[in-house]
């Protein structure tokens, strides 16, 4: 009875987790991004222009969103829009968004790799319902949600580090009077991932526990 419900957590814990990297992996708000355009002047902007004093001067914004498929923005003379990653890009980026924009793609192949083993070990979870002795399935779900997770801490990690890389000092004010020129936070997606990460450690967890459960009966 205890092996029995092992194995239904395990699944249930296998199936929820999947259903959450499916969605961190479909989505697209993983990073939120508003970068100060510290010199840009605005076409259409005659007022400011010859100005001398700083305080006067009006402050652009960049505003983008960034996921693993597409890349959306808006600057002053740009609405809000949307275009598809260019992984194989040879573009030079021309401001910061875009080059962390460039710098997170290296880490979406740990995205996928992840969620590719994560649905094979959902699919090993399910067959160990309906097995009498269910050994092998369980070793493979839980070898494959160990990898899986291994795939999200890897993605995490580089993701993160390629936001730090770019971003640098232009999160932090460079004097008392002024704002940082950056600012970015992590959108749902990413979150969601992190979520995935745990969720199959502990997938893995409970298929193992399971898994020696059964072998001990067996013996």
């Amino acid at each position: 009875m205890n092996q029995q419900l092992l194995i239904k957590i395990a699944c249930c814990n296998s199936i929820i987790t999947c259903i959450f990297c499916i969605i961190s992996t479909c989505t697209n708000s993983w990073l939120y991004t508003t970068e100060v355009l510290k010199y840009y002047v605005h076409p259409n902007d005659t007022i400011a222009n010859g100005s001398e004093d700083i305080l006067d001067q009006t402050v652009y914004f960049k505003n983008a969103t960034l996921g693993p498929w597409l890349f959306c923005w808006l600057d002053p003379t740009t609405d809000f829009h949307c275009t598809k990653v260019n992984y194989f890009t040879t573009d030079e980026p021309y401001d910061v968004t875009t080059s962390v924009e460039f710098s997170v793609h290296r880490a979406f192949i740990f995205m996928i790799s992840g969620a590719l083993l994560i649905i094979l070990g959902s699919i090993n979870a399910l067959m160990c319902l309906f097995q009498k002795w269910p050994y092998h399935s369980l070793m493979y779900c839980s070898v494959l949600h160990i990898f899986s997770g291994m795939a999200n801490f890897a993605c995490i990690i580089v993701y993160m580090a390629a936001v730090s890389k770019e971003v640098g000092n232009k999160i932090y004010a460079a004097s008392k009077i002024d704002d940082p020129l950056f600012h970015y936070s992590y959108g749902y997606s990413f979150i969601m991932l992190k979520v995935t990460f745990l969720g199959n450690e502990f997938a893995a967890l409970f298929s193992l526990v399971a898994y020696m459960a059964k072998r001990d009966e067996h013996l």
